[in-house]
């Protein structure tokens, strides 16, 4: 794959909002107000951060019986094999595990549904919940879920997908791939009564699955979550949750955690490692710069990409952000930074692409393009990625 170094003749301040609308219309600044089409409520609680979960060393611990991902024929009888639990002192707590989820499985209905065990011991002190997916299905699992904010214990609502043959292999650990939406779909531009409903529509990784133009071989984990606008570090703080609940529900290899995200998302997708190191292994932001405005903000992004593979996307015809904002990003990196990423960052431009062009990348529909004077897609994003993982800790 062509590696590059862009000429840096005159820097440009870059867009920091990198918003852009998830189905292609003209985007609003994130600073300035919503339009008169959004629905906000007078206290938004899927906006507000929760303490960050801290498991005391001495507090119980939940041990499931049988499998922790379970496929069921559609139309058979479910029986749960339930858990056990003992508290520091080797003292039986099985008795006293809550179960929640279970009442809502139904054999008769194809879905994916999730039970939680909790449990804590006589000085209050909590286990780690411990997660059973049940998959009830007749010829295929189903695509993908929503998983609205408080159906779960998760801080953040969600779309889910599971790899198609995730039960074959009960201790196989799966790559997480985290889906950052764009500007059309947050928390409060979506309606009170349907938040999720957002984020099957536009540009959003859902018609992948929908279209079935996800291989079923391709084994990610994936999580889009529904984030805030308008809310600070707290848009951040929540998705860096929603991984340590990720990684307590789902059978998730952690240093196989990346991250892609269009316009609104392709800026959070640059910032997030900023905010937070050492969490992912590569990146694929679209559409959007990076967070680069003053030299303190080179500083810290120049020291978070120093070992970042980073693969970028943006169409020369973008009417929404500039494709400047992201010429300048990686010749950022590239020329100023002390240390230059290694690997060496890489930019596809689409030709003649608009800003929404992040749906035919996720669907591999642009393998073979790109401006032939920078990095021509040559392979899906989906097997770019699988090169990268942290090292062990």
């Amino acid at each position: 794959m062509k590696r590059y170094v862009i000429p840096f003749t005159v820097f440009t301040i870059l867009l920091l909002a990198a918003c852009g609308g998830g189905s292609g219309s003209p985007a609003t600044s994130p600073s300035s107000s919503f339009t008169s089409n959004s629905v906000v409520d007078t206290v938004v609680h899927e906006c507000e951060l929760r303490p960050k979960t801290v498991i005391d060393p001495q507090a119980p611990q939940i041990t499931l019986s049988g499998e922790r991902i379970i496929n069921v024929p559609l139309g058979s009888t479910y029986m749960d094999a339930g858990a056990f639990a003992k508290d520091a002192n080797n003292n039986d707590l099985t008795a006293d595990i809550q179960v929640a989820g279970l009442n809502k499985v139904n054999p008769n209905l194809e879905d994916d549904y999730l039970i939680r065990y909790d449990v804590s011991d006589s000085g209050n002190r909590k286990a780690q919940s411990v997660h059973r997916i049940v998959r009830v299905f007749s010829d295929r699992p189903k695509k993908y879920s929503l998983r609205p904010f408080n159906s779960t214990s998760a801080p953040m609502g969600f779309l889910e997908h599971l790899p198609t043959y995730i039960t074959q292999a009960p201790n196989a650990r799966y790559p997480l791939l985290l889906v950052a939406h764009g500007w059309e779909h947050f928390v409060q531009q979506s309606p009170v009564y349907d938040r999720l409903s957002t984020l099957v529509m536009g540009a959003n990784i859902y018609r992948v699955f929908d279209e079935n133009l996800w291989p079923d071989s391709r084994p990610f984990i994936v999580l889009e979550p529904q984030r805030c606008v308008d809310v600070g570090d707290i848009e951040w703080q929540q998705v860096d949750q929603l991984i340590d609940w990720a990684l307590a529900t789902y059978p998730i290899d952690s240093s196989r955690i990346y991250l892609t995200g269009m316009s609104a998302g392709g800026y959070f997708t640059y910032r997030f490692p900023v905010l937070f190191p050492n969490r992912l292994a590569a990146i694929v932001p679209m559409s959007a710069g990076a967070p680069v405005s003053t030299e303190n903000d080179i500083a810290s992004f120049c020291k978070a990409m120093e070992k970042m593979p980073i693969w970028a996307f943006h169409g020369d015809a973008d009417q929404t952000v500039p494709l400047n904002n992201t010429i300048n990003t990686i010749n950022i990196l590239t020329t100023k930074c002390p240390t230059p990423p290694s690997p060496a960052p890489l930019l596809t431009i689409i030709p003649n692409g608009d800003h929404v062009i992040a749906n035919r990348i996720w669907d591999d529909s642009f393998i073979g393009q790109g401006d032939p004077r920078y990095t021509l897609q040559n392979e899906s994003i989906y097997d770019w990625l699988l090169q990268y993982s942290l090292p062990p800790k």
